[in-house]
């Protein structure tokens, strides 16, 4: 069975604090007939008080065009993405060679080829080693990521791909990467717009996958991954997502989007639990995608959590923002220093679709 052997979180060039925020959106709203009421409101009740970024606050408000923008993921995400599984490996220490599978996940730019083709070169993994990149699945994209790589793991060596010398390795990786300040559109005043710019922000988060019977790092008391779910809801497509303009993402975020989660969480959850012959009283560690304060405490109201089940989330929230598919991985990585032998632990994520994706962890 896979389990979590080592994670790692790279630390971005730039960090920017609600006041930095603040006085971002002042130059950015004030004159252009945005009520200052509303903004503010947004910034101060959104439970976030910093955020990393590949971008001075300045670079941030004065982006290029859209095909600029792109170069700048190409590059960021190569740069950062390669520190996050370098300090992954040298979490182990686990050598390069040992990767078989490398599963890397973004929504936040275009690259073809993925990004895991230079990362992969920069870190000596074998040329052989399988590539498997994720782009579209938006917030959602981090659990189904580690879903997919446990699967990998659990398939090794047996895999019909693993011939040669991949048949003499044991690991996997999961790569998350998601530039969201880059998204950010000085012209776009909608209210989803101004929501989206107040929340997202940057991280470049790595973890890597070995079998059950791999001794974990004792610091880390990685969790097995034991169960893993897909769901999505029927005609909500437009519901959550990015338009993509000639001016690059624009960000989609219907007003029922907090209550059409809530509703999915409550109704896949006890499934998923029940299926696993488990049931909500035998999960000790929650983690559930830091989308908002308000999903948040939605989610674990609707299935009768207590305040405590929300905690490492709103951690993530308080200090990195929303980071899109990585922040499942930060979630992950703050459970960890708490969570002893024996503790189960489930992931709810969502992203556009509208997508579930749930994922049951033991240590």
């Amino acid at each position: 069975m896979a389990r979590i052997l080592a994670l790692h979180s790279a630390k971005l060039p730039h960090t920017l604090t609600r006041d930095e925020i603040r006085e971002s959106f002042t130059q950015w709203l004030s004159g252009e007939g945005v009520g200052a009421g509303r903004w503010k409101e947004t910034l101060d009740r959104n439970g976030i008080e910093s955020r990393g970024s590949i971008l001075s606050r300045q670079e941030a408000c004065d982006l290029p065009a859209f095909t600029q923008r792109n170069l700048l993921y190409r590059r960021a995400r190569t740069e950062w993405g390669g520190a996050a599984l370098r300090g992954a490996l040298r979490a182990g220490p686990f050598q390069a060679e040992r990767l078989h599978s490398l599963v890397s996940v973004s929504c936040t730019g275009v690259t073809i080829p993925s990004a895991d083709v230079a990362i992969a070169a920069s870190l000596g993994l074998s040329p052989f080693v399988r590539r498997i990149p994720m782009t579209e699945l938006g917030c959602s994209g981090g659990a189904a990521a580690l879903a997919r790589a446990a699967e990998l793991v659990d398939a090794h060596p047996g895999s019909t791909g693993c011939l040669g010398s991949l048949r003499r390795a044991d690991l996997a990786a999961l790569l998350s990467v998601e530039l969201c300040t880059l998204s950010f559109q000085r012209e776009d005043l909608s209210p989803q717009s101004i929501v989206a710019s107040a929340i997202f922000g940057d991280a470049a988060v790595a973890c890597i996958l070995g079998t059950d019977d791999t001794p974990p790092l004792p610091s880390l008391r990685g969790p097995r991954i034991v169960g893993a779910r897909s769901h999505v809801e029927p005609n909500t497509e437009h519901h959550l997502g990015f338009d993509l303009r000639s001016t690059g993402f624009h960000i989609v975020l219907a007003r029922e989007l907090p209550r059409l989660v809530r509703d999915a969480a409550c109704r896949l959850v006890p499934d998923f639990l029940s299926d696993l012959g488990w049931a909500l009283e035998d999960v000790q560690r929650w983690i559930i995608h830091p989308g908002s304060e308000k999903i948040i405490h939605l989610i674990v109201e609707g299935l009768g959590l207590g305040k405590e089940a929300a905690r490492p989330s709103l951690d993530v929230l308080r200090e990195h923002g929303n980071p899109s598919s990585a922040g499942i991985l930060l979630g992950i990585a703050r459970v960890q220093t708490e969570a002893v032998g024996g503790d189960r632990g489930l992931i709810l994520a969502f992203g556009p679709g509208l997508s579930t994706e749930l994922v049951a962890l033991e240590w």
